[in-house]
């Protein structure tokens, strides 16, 4: 599947999925750039994580509404979250821009990205919030990347 930045339709579904499913979709909440850091160090404690070639990601607060990630170079990630993205759902979409970078050489929001952080959604926040942004995703049209399903894998 070719590289498309889907961003629009990304973040149409993500509100979508966040209007239907309520505070379930927007999952736990951080009180400061500490805790913030803690929850992302203790996604590296999931059995997939090695598949992603990231040592580590750095967490950072913002003054200025929004959020972004990346990698800032090989196996060393950042997100910075504005005080309006100190939750969830949008921690794992920043970290699944840097863990779909490491893996898939990912731009953006390009299906592999999407794959991402759908696993990181059912990983983290559970089956409704997964099957609430996968709906949305489907219905917004967002392509995502399909591997063939071995034993034990999530089927997306």
């Amino acid at each position: 599947m070719g590289k498309s930045n889907q961003q629009a339709q990304v973040y149409e579904a993500q509100w979508f999925a966040e209007d239907g499913l309520g505070p379930e979709m927007r999952g736990r909440s951080f009180e400061s750039e500490e805790e913030l850091q803690l929850y992302v160090d203790d996604l590296r404690e999931n059995e997939h994580w090695q598949d992603y070639d990231v040592q580590s990601i750095e967490a950072f607060c913002r003054d200025k509404p929004g959020a972004c990630g990346g990698l800032v170079e090989l196996g060393f990630g950042q997100i910075e979250m504005g005080p309006d993205k100190m939750y969830e759902r949008p921690v794992l979409h920043e970290v699944a821009h840097v863990l779909a970078a490491a893996r898939y050489d990912s731009q953006s929001h390009d299906p592999w990205f999407v794959r991402t952080y759908l696993e990181l959604v059912y990983e983290h926040m559970g089956s409704a919030a997964y099957k609430a942004l996968y709906d949305a995703f489907q219905v917004a049209g967002v392509q995502l990347a399909r591997l063939p399903i071995r034993s034990g894998q999530i089927a997306l």
